[in-house]
């Protein structure tokens, strides 16, 4: 008897996954059809079922439904094609909502694994079932009444997408008070001069890690926004060694528990300005590291950044994370970047973790047009690549100025028993065509300072701590700078040391290279640089003078920041509780405040209907009213603004952003 699948050959099918899957799956169902498509995720299914009926003038004659989807792609494509032929896909060991489509009217499944037999009856058991002519005739009202059905159902399942957006909101706003008070702080601690340069750069990396965490915060807690495509990915400018920096914060303190060693290794070509997500780069970035520190017990962890291919308008950057860690087999390959999945089940309860942040990685990755895959050697160690492109920045080239060409010819020695260490080290000194010696071992350390004249020593704090440098630099006019690990740095002995003129924190970048040159030639860094433009701005908005400011806020902790960020400056600040409190405010007040910053969401009265009161009286016309919320989403932007808002700032409140709208209203003159 010949097989019933030769007689469907005519078929067209859609396959919807929930996520990246091997490629076994879609070759069995490929085989019944020749018409085969494929789909991932909720959005993209239903724009290609669309698509298809548009092209072909026809629906598909069966749809495949990953079970992880639940009913509501079910019910969204049954609103379409009340007609429409499904059959469930389940895992035999994870049925536990198989009865949920029973209830419903679902009959048909395939279980994995698949096999050409099993697909091959399914397709037949429901061919002879349904008489496909007679259901091409359906009645006019017999459609009818399906689609009322499928819309009630369809309503039901949206109310529930409703509540759960509405929950996730919520934790957001929840979680954004505190990071409110962390990150508003650490920001006024930045402008206290009582503090140390060491004081202030612990502050400034608390400030940079709290903003960081605050945004991947968000995305975890609205992971259904990345499934349902509503992530949207940003075109800023930024700088390479501001990602790089960020990823030695975070990461330093966890290897350095672990005795891992990191190490950046960036290529000479590649520029150091970019248009891209910086945001999101780090984010994918960070997990990778974190990955290979978490799963390598001894030995390095090193970024490599490579440029690949390169345009006047676009360059394609490759990022490989690569460690001596414990490695996987091929069939672990296999399982990566899927939702709540590990390597292995002896992974999961060893090292623990959800699964989660490799299948966020790689959907974020998709999002910026990129590609990420592994490549790994059963205990020997894993590489994970990510290609982005990404847009050149306006100063595409590294121009990096030293303050003299002299600084190229210093005879420089580095110290170091941790090689990789000393090779990055030596590979960024080389980029400023500076030539450097490499001592790797304690014993060839007095040799080599007594055969040789160096201008420059970098040592390792180690070896540092063992040799007698104040005798040597008291017959040396060499400058010494002391290589440092992160959590060292942090409660460094050696500032006050005479001996060393700088300090330099493992891992290395280009930037901290070059302010370290820099200042050993007595020439301010960039760093300074980007000081002067933040106090010039501050410096505006104290020369804007006297003005009354109202605050509606009923967090004591946010007014205490917004208070504190604006101590310095002659802005008259007053505060209501609730909405209520502003209206009161407002009428008994003869003397208007020339700005109000209204925060959303608020008792009593919230910030909408308080703004919309307000906006009946032609007596505020002049009022201006920014909003304040943890909401970033569009809609609720602009709402705000559509309830007489004329701008929204978004909490925790970056100075610069708040410095910036007080210039742009109350001196009408944007920044």
């Amino acid at each position: 008897m010949n097989s019933p699948l030769k007689a469907y050959k005519h078929l067209s099918l859609l396959y919807a996954q929930y996520n990246d899957e091997n490629l076994h799956n879609q070759e069995i169902l490929r085989s019944v059809s020749n018409n085969f498509q494929s789909s991932l995720g909720f959005q993209e299914t239903l724009k290609k079922y669309k698509n298809f009926k548009k092209l072909f003038g026809f629906y598909y004659d069966f749809v495949v439904i990953d079970h992880r989807f639940g009913l509501d792609l079910c019910y969204h494509i049954l609103y379409i094609n009340p007609t429409q032929k499904i059959i469930i896909r389940v895992k035999l060991y994870n049925n536990e909502n198989l009865c949920d489509f029973y209830v419903n009217g679902f009959e048909h499944f395939l279980y994995e694994p698949l096999s050409k037999l099993s697909v091959d009856k399914s397709i037949h058991k429901i061919t002879e079932i349904a008489d496909y002519n007679r259901l091409l005739k359906v009645q006019d009202d017999n459609i009818a009444r399906m689609r009322q059905e499928y819309e009630k159902k369809l309503e039901t399942s949206q109310q529930k997408l409703d509540e759960k957006n509405k929950f996730f909101a919520s934790m957001s706003h929840e979680i954004r008070t505190p990071m409110n008070a962390i990150i508003g702080i650490s920001q006024i601690m930045t402008d206290d001069h009582t503090l140390n340069k060491q004081q202030l750069e612990n502050i400034k990396i608390i400030s940079r890690s709290s903003n960081m965490l605050l945004a991947i915060i968000n995305d975890i807690l609205d992971f259904s926004k990345i499934e349902a495509g509503k992530i949207s990915i940003e075109k800023t400018s930024f700088d390479l060694n501001m990602i790089l920096s960020y990823l030695a914060d975070m990461i330093s303190l966890k290897s350095h528990e672990k005795g891992i060693k990191i190490t950046f290794e960036v290529e000479h070509s590649i520029a150091k300005n970019y248009l891209g997500d910086p945001l999101r780069i780090s984010q994918v970035l960070l997990n990778l590291i974190n990955n290979a520190v978490k799963f390598t017990d001894h030995g390095h962890v090193s970024l490599y950044i490579r440029a690949l291919k390169s345009t006047n308008k676009i360059s394609t950057l490759e990022f490989e994370v690569k460690d001596s860690g414990i490695g996987m087999k091929e069939e672990q390959l296999q399982k990566l970047f899927q939702s709540y999945t590990q390597a292995s089940s002896d992974t999961s309860r060893k090292y623990g973790g959800t699964g989660l942040g490799l299948s966020i990685a790689k959907q974020l990755v998709k999002l910026m047009d990129g590609e990420i895959w592994a490549q790994s050697s059963y205990g020997k160690g894993s590489s994970f690549f990510v290609n982005i492109p990404l847009y050149n920045g306006s100063d595409s080239k590294r121009n990096y100025r030293l303050p003299s060409k002299k600084i190229m010819q210093w005879r420089t020695l580095i110290i170091d028993s941790d090689k990789e260490s000393a090779h990055s080290l030596h590979n960024l000194l080389d980029y400023f065509h500076i030539k450097a010696d490499i001592v790797l071992k304690v014993d060839d350390v007095q040799e080599t300072l007594n055969k040789k004249r160096f201008d420059l020593v970098f040592v390792d704090e180690d070896i540092f701590n063992i040799f007698n440098f104040k005798a040597f630099k008291k017959y040396n006019s060499s400058k010494i700078v002391v290589l440092e690990n992160w959590i060292n740095s942090i409660k460094s002995n050696n500032i006050h040391n005479e001996t060393i003129d700088k300090l330099l924190k493992k891992p290395f970048n280009q930037q901290m290279i070059f302010d370290i040159l820099s200042h050993l030639y007595n020439v301010n860094a960039t760093l300074e640089t980007h000081k002067e433009i933040d106090v010039s701005l501050k410096e505006r908005v104290k020369a804007l003078g006297k003005h009354k400011i109202l605050i509606a806020e009923d967090n004591l902790i946010n007014q205490k920041v917004i208070r504190g960020l604006l101590i310095d400056t002659e802005l008259e600040i007053e505060f209501a509780y609730d909405g209520l409190e502003v209206l009161e405010y407002l009428q008994l007040k003869q003397e208007l405040p020339r700005l109000i910053f209204m925060d959303i969401n608020m008792p009593n009265l919230d910030g909408y209907m308080t703004t919309q009161s307000i906006r009946k009286d032609v007596a505020y016309a002049s009022l201006v009213i920014i909003g304040l919320s943890g909401n970033s989403q569009a809609e609720e932007i602009q709402k705000a603004k559509e309830s007489g808002m004329q701008d929204y700032l978004l909490k925790p409140i970056q100075v610069q952003e708040l410095y910036a709208v007080l210039l742009k209203y109350l001196s009408h003159t944007e920044v």
